[in-house]
């Protein structure tokens, strides 16, 4: 698996994760499940920025790093 491909599979898992996380809050699941995907969530985006600073590539890298950054914004953005 290439580098790119690594980082699109922890992307799909972190908006799985995040959809997850969404709608546990929704039905009121229990809050130690909830934190539990956070970190989860959390852990994936640190992959994502390994798997992008990993990259030869100046131009991917900086574009893979601005996704991450994006991400970091959406999960820690107030629903």
């Amino acid at each position: 698996m290439t580098t790119t491909s690594s980082f699109d599979a922890y992307k799909s898992e972190l908006l799985s994760t995040m959809e997850q996380i969404k709608s546990k809050l929704q039905s009121k699941n229990s809050v130690d499940e909830v934190d539990e995907m956070l970190k989860q969530g959390e852990d994936l985006m640190k992959q994502m920025g390994l798997e992008a600073r990993g990259m030869d590539d100046a131009v991917v890298k900086r574009d893979l790093l601005s996704k991450v950054r994006d991400e970091m914004c959406v999960m820690h953005r107030p629903t």
